[in-house]
């Protein structure tokens, strides 16, 4: 959806993160920010029961340390 030249400069390391923002916030027409983060569960998807239990559990690991 962002076009052959955003992926062209992803692929090449060439795209900046202000650059995409720019480019998803023209094509969805709402205000995009990119968070970078060192921790991979704020990309976790939970849509569906079983994504849920593992957060949950993940969740009440933590909790108990």
């Amino acid at each position: 959806m962002l076009g052959p030249v955003i992926f062209l400069r992803y692929l090449t390391r060439r795209l900046s993160i202000a650059e995409a923002e720019r480019r998803a916030a023209k094509i969805f027409g709402v205000r995009v920010r990119v968070i970078p983060s060192s921790h991979a569960e704020v990309g976790m998807d939970v849509d569906k029961p079983f994504q849920l239990d593992i957060v949950r559990a993940d969740l009440e690991a933590r909790a108990a340390v």
